[in-house]
């Protein structure tokens, strides 16, 4: 039996400039992604329950923004006390600041973000972007019940084994991005 869009991993993606060439490059890969018109302004439809999503948006500690469903501007998407906030589902917030607040507040749910800035994949970062990216999807994809803990165990392990292989890399700034991603996880 084959995956639905509901429980197939999908990336959501900011419909903003600075996020664009991460879509693209996702998109190229092969993989799910949704952005702009394609993603709900409500955040319980785009992530439903036991989906597994990866969230590439714009965090402040407490709320999350996106630009999509047709916005140009990003709202706030995701945030600490919103109605009706996903449920039971698997969901990696690859934004800046997303922890530990915003990822404890969604409850129910096997979540992790980051507690400082991570980078915007780009031209400079794309084959770090893929190898880790093509990781995340694995992680995200696998079968059984997962918890926050447990999934911030196997993303800790994919960052780390970037690192490893990023190490001695002839770019510091790839080394950097891969060193940033690893040292801001958090539950």
């Amino acid at each position: 039996m084959g995956q639905t869009q509901a429980n197939q991993t999908a990336f959501i993606v900011d419909d903003q400039a600075d996020s664009q060439y991460a879509a693209d490059l996702l998109r190229a890969q092969g993989w799910l992604v949704l952005s702009g018109a394609g993603v709900s302004s409500t955040a319980s439809m785009a992530i439903p329950p036991k989906s597994r999503r990866v969230v590439l948006g714009h965090g402040n500690g407490s709320s999350l923004a996106l630009a999509c469903a047709g916005n140009q501007k990003p709202v706030k998407w995701l945030w600490v006390g919103m109605p009706n906030p996903p449920t039971n589902a698997r969901i990696y917030l690859y934004s800046c600041y997303s922890a530990p607040t915003l990822a404890q507040a969604l409850k129910g749910n096997a979540v992790v973000g980051h507690h400082d800035e991570v980078p915007i994949p780009d031209d400079d970062i794309r084959d770090v972007a893929i190898r880790y990216f093509s990781r995340i999807r694995a992680i995200m994809g696998s079968s059984g019940r997962m918890t926050s803990v447990g999934l911030l165990h196997e993303i800790r392990l994919a960052a780390s084994e970037l690192v490893k292989q990023c190490y001695g890399s002839t770019s510091s700034e790839i080394f950097m991005a891969a060193l940033d991603i690893s040292r801001t996880l958090y539950p």
